[in-house]
């Protein structure tokens, strides 16, 4: 099948999530998820700043962050470039 197939299959699974693009969990793993890697006040302002723009809305969420964090930390990397970093974060 096609791709927006599987999206409406996991869909479905889900007990209609938004066409598979997110995993459902409660707040309580959320929460343990987000704190396992404390956020630099510095980030935390660049992203409250950017929450204020008015394309704020394509900021990254701080999950996401986290997983790139992750995976650079992950895959030894000395340097990194991003393209499309909107306010710094």
């Amino acid at each position: 099948g096609t791709g927006k197939d599987n999206a409406a299959a996991v869909s479905n699974a889900q007990g209609g999530a938004k066409e598979g693009k997110y995993t459902r969990m409660s707040e309580d793993l959320y929460d343990y998820m987000l704190q396992l890697m404390p956020v630099d006040q510095a980030l935390l302002d660049v992203e409250e700043y950017t929450r204020d723009l008015p394309a704020g809305h394509m900021q990254s969420s701080p999950e996401q962050i986290k997983l790139f964090a992750l995976l650079i930390k992950l895959l030894g990397a000395k340097r990194a470039i991003e393209i499309g970093v909107f306010t710094g974060y």
